[in-house]
């Protein structure tokens, strides 16, 4: 692979001598994949931008309280990714979570540290420790590279 990279980044450079339209329509043609590229990127950030806008006023608490027989089946996992975070970064985080008026029954915290970081088993024990009783169960996930 990066062989083909690097054959692509400088075939205008060599071939350019022997073959200057063929370059030039290489050229070509990687502006129009780029633009290509681009314009769809554009296209689906405006997408997901009205979305998040148009579900931003949703209440879904609202809604979830008006399908109480349905809501008990709900529960909710929020995954906190982290990587030399310090304690008390984590700690607000669990607080700002805690404060909410949500069921906190019903709610699984996932705690993802990376293997390399020393500290991560002692943070994972202290807020194990501290929020256990605020969640139906916290889960501990270590991603080894």
């Amino acid at each position: 692979i990066p062989i083909l990279s690097w054959f692509l980044i400088t075939l205008p450079l060599w071939l350019s001598p022997f073959h200057p339209a063929w370059v030039a329509y290489f050229i070509i043609a990687f502006d129009l994949y780029f633009l290509y590229s681009c314009l769809e990127t554009v296209y689906y950030s405006t997408l997901s931008y009205n979305l998040l806008h148009t579900f931003e006023n949703v209440p879904f608490h609202t809604l979830i309280k008006e399908k109480k027989e349905k809501s008990s089946l709900l529960t909710h996992f929020i995954i906190i990714p982290n990587y030399k975070e310090p304690l008390h970064k984590l700690k607000k985080t669990l607080d700002h979570i805690v404060s909410s008026d949500y069921p906190f029954k019903k709610i699984i915290l996932v705690l993802a540290f990376e293997m390399r970081e020393p500290e991560a088993p002692e943070k994972a024990v202290a807020i194990c420790t501290e929020y256990r009783s605020f969640f139906a169960d916290i889960l501990e996930s270590y991603h080894v590279l």
